[in-house]
């Protein structure tokens, strides 16, 4: 006999409707905590905790820090019912979400444990303070941060004289009063520049630079630019321009002769880039280890600090590896031809990450090994995918490590 399911407190049953030509299609419940738009479940904890930078009151709500304002975004669809929302924390005049917000966390109470609390990433030295009201029942203060240490009179974040504002739009969420949410930024002009800093007599210059060794070429403010995506809803400047490293090439950040810390197009095979051109052994551009083809680079291997393509010599001699399981290889199977019999699955291979992996009980992390299949014809190993995509993460195999 069926029986109706039901949530573990806190979380409680919600239930969504699609709806198409104005009759239910389809619709599906889920568990979640009261304020789903203000809150998330803590696995850990069991409990429904706030969002950040979001706050409880004495009443356990989820509210924003006082001297900032709640937004509440609804996304214009009429096919979900009830409609998508999203709820910002605003500071003031800040509608272009540009600014951090820096919580003092007086009283664990709050949700979080007690003391300082900011967000990650370029903070400036100054800001706005924001006074508490009392309204929330606990002795918290928050500030109001500037990324690049520009607020403006009035509220609100501008961007250093080297970079440009651009804004953008997304026409599917909008508030009360019809406006749509927006995000800005700062980056440079031209795109693939980034931003450089050193010291000149003293003074700390910013400069907008393209990666040592890459082509400034002139590009169309188009949606699609051949190989290169301008969004059509950014507000401000037009992409002119776009920094291009050559062939084969990767944008690495390293130090110069100079000293200075930039960014540089360095050669996929450890060669020299000269004049645009890599030395050392570079595959063909049809072969199946070109290091111009998804998951190319994965088929070489670092010896002496210069790529060589991938061999049995190399991979026989990790013998840890393969006692470990760390290194598996067998038959294909039926998908063996005459240039294929053989695959092999590295789990230490620098294109293996970490996936998650349901137990029956609960998800945890695994290693998802990364997989070859070694190329008759060539004697060479071409890259094949990751285990999870090739159906090859069995529990043992990828739990093992």
């Amino acid at each position: 006999m069926l029986t109706e399911c039901s949530c573990l407190a806190p979380r409680v049953l919600s239930t969504y409707t699609y709806v198409t030509g104005g009759t239910t299609a389809s619709s599906y419940a889920n568990c979640e905590c009261p304020e789903p738009h203000k809150s998330y479940y803590n696995s850990a904890s069991k409990t429904c905790d706030c969002n950040y930078p979001m706050v409880k009151n004495a009443q356990g709500m989820c509210v924003c820090p006082s001297g900032t304002h709640e937004k509440v975004w609804t996304y214009q669809s009429p096919y979900i019912v009830p409609p998508s929302r999203y709820i910002t924390c605003g500071c003031p005049g800040d509608d272009d979400q540009m600014a951090q917000i820096s919580i003092n966390y007086a009283n664990s109470n709050s949700g979080y444990n007690s003391g300082s609390l900011s967000l990650s990433g370029s903070m400036a030295t100054t800001g706005w303070s924001l006074s508490n009201s009392g309204s929330m029942g606990h002795n918290n203060s928050a500030t109001c941060y500037c990324n690049w240490d520009t607020p403006q009179t009035g509220g609100g974040c501008g961007c250093p004289s080297h970079l440009v504002k651009r804004v953008n739009v997304m026409d599917y969420y909008k508030d009360s009063q019809n406006n749509s949410l927006k995000f800005g930024r700062c980056e440079c002009a031209v795109y693939g520049a980034v931003s450089v800093y050193k010291y000149n007599n003293g003074q700390l210059e910013m400069n907008c630079q393209c990666p040592q060794g890459a082509t400034l070429i002139p590009i169309n403010n188009n949606t699609y630019n051949p190989g290169y995506y301008i969004d059509p809803n950014d507000q401000g400047p037009a992409v002119t321009h776009v920094c291009e490293c050559p062939t084969s090439t990767y944008t690495y950040w390293k130090t110069d002769s100079n000293g200075v810390y930039s960014p540089h197009c360095v050669c996929n095979n450890g060669g020299e880039l000269n004049n645009g051109v890599c030395s050392g052994p570079q595959p063909p551009s049809d072969s199946c280890n070109s290091l111009n083809n998804l998951y190319g680079q994965c088929a070489w291997d670092a010896v002496g600090g210069i790529l060589m393509p991938l061999s049995w010599e190399s991979l026989l001699e990790r013998k840890k590896d393969w006692e470990s399981g760390a290194l598996c290889s067998g038959g294909m199977g039926e998908l063996t031809t005459s240039r294929f019999k053989v695959w092999v699955c590295d789990a230490v291979s620098s294109c293996a990450n970490l996936d998650y992996v349901f137990n029956g009980t609960d998800w945890h992390s695994a290693t998802n090994p990364f997989c070859y299949v070694y190329d008759e014809s060539t004697k060479g190993f071409c890259p094949w995918g990751m285990a999870s995509d090739l159906g090859m993460d069995d529990a043992f195999f990828i739990e093992a490590f």
